[in-house]
Parts: structure tokens; C-alpha cells; sequence
């Protein structure tokens, strides 16, 4: 359930970020969409499983950081503000995120590091 949520979460956030660059409005309610539907995943799997809050966050960190790249790379291809400010707000958050890991001193998952690897179960 957690890669699950974790694949569709990526997928929603990756979606949008082309959706935004390419100022596709069909992309931009698709990527929506399937935040949604990752958000569904996320409370069967909250509620069906006792999942800690280092993989919670951690999953959500991991996406974070992967679309803060993905977002940094529109910017750079298509020289569009708005990607910037996308690139930033993803970083912002993924920053945030790290300190609330820290925090409860749980492990922080890198960007390189593969879905099936993460330990989301």
C-alpha cells in the first residue's frame, strides 16, 4: 500500500509539474486527479495499516525531493518563472519536511534511491 501511494503521489506531482510548464490545462486537472486518487491510497493505507511516521513522511519526502528535481529541470528547459517558483515551493516544502524527520529522528531517504527500496510496507 505504501508504494502504492507513494508511485501514485509521484506520479499526481510529475503530471501536474508538466501540466504547469507546458501550461497544459488538460495535464494540470489530470496530475489533480491523480493527487486525489493518491490521497485515497494514502488513507486506505493509514487506516488498514499501522504505518510509522518516519515511512509516512518518508515516502512523502522522497516524492518531494524527486519533484522538486523534476520541477528544477522544467525550469531550466523552458525558462518560465512560474517553474521556478514550482521548483522552490517543492524544495520549501521537502525542507520541511527533513526537519519534521529529523526531528523524530527517523532516516532520511535520498533521491537515488528506488521505490522498491524504500521501506514502505
Amino acid at each position: 500500500m505504501g508504494r502504492s501511494f507513494a508511485a501514485a503521489l509521484q506520479l499526481g506531482l510529475l503530471t501536474l509539474i508538466v501540466g504547469i510548464a507546458l501550461a497544459l490545462p488538460v495535464a494540470i486537472a489530470t496530475g489533480a486527479v491523480m493527487l486525489a486518487g493518491a490521497i485515497a491510497i494514502q488513507a486506505t493505507w493509514m487506516r488498514w495499516c499501522n504505518v510509522s511516521d518516519c515511512n509516512y513522511w518518508g515516502a512523502i519526502l522522497w516524492v518531494l525531493k524527486r519533484g522538486t528535481i523534476s520541477a528544477a529541470v522544467f525550469a531550466l528547459l523552458t525558462a518560465k518563472v512560474i517553474m521556478l517558483l514550482v521548483a522552490v515551493t517543492l524544495g520549501v516544502l521537502a525542507g520541511m519536511v527533513t526537519q519534521r524527520l529529523r526531528a523524530s529522528r527517523c532516516p532520511l531517504p535520498s533521491a537515488k534511491t528506488s521505490l522498491q527500496q524504500l521501506p514502505l510496507w
